[in-house]
Parts: C-alpha cells; sequence; structure tokens
C-alpha cells in the first residue's frame, strides 16, 4: 500500500509547514512538514529554511519510505488503517512501531486504543511527559484507523 491523499492532508494537519526550523515539543530541530533529517541523512539544525515546494517533498520521501517499511511489517488492513498507523510511525519513527504494543496488539488481538494512546508523551527536559498535541493526535489517529 501507498500514503493515500488523505495521509498527507492529515499530516501538514498535525505537523503543519513551517519554513524555518524549531524546536518540536521534545526539543528536536525540525523543518518542513515534521522533517527532522534531510534525504541525504543530515540532521535539520536551527537556522535552517526551506521552500513549501521542498517541505512537501522532504514529506513525501519520508513517508514514501516509512510505508515500505510498513508494508514489511503488516498487511491485510484497510488503506485508512494503514494511513492511521503511517502517521503514527511518521511520528514515533519505524522502530518505534516495530516494537510497539499497538502493532503486537492489531496482529494479535487486544486493546488496540489503550495501546495507541501510550504514544501521548514526549521528553521535554529530559522527563517523559503528556503532550496535549500528541494526544488530540493520537485521537485523530485512532478515529481514522476505526473508521
Amino acid at each position: 500500500m501507498i500514503p493515500s491523499d488523505n495521509f498527507y492532508r492529515l499530516l501538514k494537519e498535525f505537523e503543519g509547514c513551517k519554513l524555518k526550523a524549531y524546536l518540536d515539543s521534545a526539543g528536536i530541530p525540525t523543518i518542513g512538514i515534521g522533517t527532522i533529517r534531510y534525504p541525504d541523512g543530515t540532521a535539520v539544525k536551527m537556522g535552517d529554511t526551506c521552500t513549501e515546494e521542498q517541505a512537501k517533498a522532504w514529506a513525501k520521501y519520508d513517508a514514501e519510505r516509512k510505508a515500505l517499511k510498513l508494508n514489511q511489517l503488516i498487511s491485510g488492513i484497510t488503506q485508512n488503517q494503514f494511513d492511521a498507523l503511517l502517521l503514527l510511525m511518521y511520528n514515533i519513527g519505524s522502530t518505534g512501531l516495530a516494537d510497539s504494543t499497538v502493532l503486537r496488539r492489531i496482529k494479535h488481538g487486544g486493546d488496540v486504543r489503550a495501546a495507541w494512546m501510550m504514544w501521548n508523551k514526549a521528553r521535554v527536559k529530559g522527563k517523559l511527559q503528556v503532550v496535549d498535541g500528541l494526544t488530540n493526535r493520537r485521537k485523530k489517529e485512532l478515529e481514522l484507523f476505526f473508521s
């Protein structure tokens, strides 16, 4: 499967599109539509800038790479489930999703919602804290997953 237009719409809603590097809620330099590493592997650094076209291209590159990994992790799901999982993966990383209780519960049964909502925290000044923006994002991802 590949990311749908709905995926990209929600990704931009969640991440926004910032043309100057900023620190995300976990203090990670980020640019564009949630990019933390450029396609060449270089980390985003404060002071970096981009165009809207670059932001879209980087997001597409990241999403397509993650989609390949997601297709290796799970099959037999709907497009909405794929997009929701890809949105989660975009935010928590490929390894985060691969090793997650979310994926285990989808594959083997259990409370998917509870597992999904565990991913509403970020390290803020070294301490794991609930982030309202992540809580809202997880709820919208779950709505998509179960629609």
